[in-house]
């Protein structure tokens, strides 16, 4: 006589879907980040990484009101 099965485990739910992105996203963290790269050694780093900071800024204000 062969032993019972193992019980088989309950399906996992799906995960949640990632929050739409608005059209004015990916170009404005194209631009940031291609200004951060291409912008001279010189400058500092808070100059250089300005607009990458306010884009991500700007995108912690966008997506806060979605929890």
């Amino acid at each position: 006589m062969t032993p019972p099965a193992a019980p088989t485990p309950k399906p996992r739910p799906a995960p949640p879907r990632p929050k739409p992105a608005p059209a004015w996203q990916r170009p404005l963290v194209r631009w940031a980040t291609r200004f951060s790269l291409a912008a001279p050694r010189w400058l500092p780093d808070a100059v250089r990484h300005a607009p990458l900071k306010a884009v991500s800024y700007a995108l912690r204000v966008h997506y806060k009101g979605w929890d």
